[in-house]
């Protein structure tokens, strides 16, 4: 894998973890905050799962 989008990959799961964190945080209910990761994810090209705890977001990625 080219280290361009090594990179790619790893902003992008950046940013799901922190949209994530930041709907947790609002209050939001963990359909929602599943909901949104993998819109956002899918329009990058990406398919995310997601595994949400009450203290944790566990995310991966994989090419779509």
């Amino acid at each position: 894998m080219p280290s361009y989008q090594n990179r790619e990959i790893r902003h992008l799961g950046t940013l799901l973890l922190d949209v994530g964190a930041m709907l947790m945080s609002a209050g939001a209910n963990t359909a929602r905050i599943r909901i949104t990761i993998n819109r956002i994810s899918m329009v990058y090209g990406y398919s995310a799962d997601l595994f949400i705890t009450s203290r944790a977001l566990t995310l991966t990625l994989a090419d779509a």
